[in-house]
Formats: C-alpha cells, sequence, structure tokens
C-alpha cells in the first residue's frame, strides 16, 4: 500500500496512513559533506508496534531521532562559539 505512494526515495517529509498503519518520512540531519537526503521511516501498525528502517540509521524510535537532531544543533552552536 504504502510502496507505490513513497516511490524510490525517501524524498519530502510526511505522514501517510492506510488501513490502521501509520508511516513517518522523516530526514536524518545532514553530515558536513553530504548533498542528498536519508530517509528515516517510522512505522506503526494497526497493533500500535513501531518499527524504523533504515536498520543502519543510529535510531529505534521517533525520540532517539529527535535527539540526534539536538546533538547535532548543539555541536553546530559549538562550532559557531569556536569560529
Amino acid at each position: 500500500m504504502f510502496r507505490r505512494r513513497l516511490g524510490e526515495s525517501a524524498g519530502r517529509q510526511r505522514v501517510m496512513e492506510a488501513d490502521g498503519h501509520l508511516l513517518i518520512v522523516l530526514h536524518a540531519p545532514p553530515g558536513a559533506d553530504e548533498a542528498g537526503r536519508r530517509g528515516r521511516f517510522f512505522w506503526r501498525d494497526p497493533e500500535g508496534d513501531w518499527k524504523v528502517a533504515p536498520r543502519a540509521e543510529p535510531v529505534s524510535s521517533l525520540a532517539d531521532h529527535l535527539a540526534d537532531y539536538r546533538n547535532t544543533i548543539a555541536q553546530l552552536e559549538q562550532a559557531e562559539e569556536a569560529a
């Protein structure tokens, strides 16, 4: 159901719902030399269980995703102050 709507890349950040399933498509914080977007997919099945993909990403929940952004922002602010 979601595969046809997603396409080949993460594309825009968005939320999709179908038949009791919820899919949240977000982007990982970009690296210093990274031009493309790395998608993170958070899927909740009808029973309320969450899964995260891709597994290679260092997050296992939405809370981890937000913490990753907080850490990235803190590092950038420290680098700005040092400059």
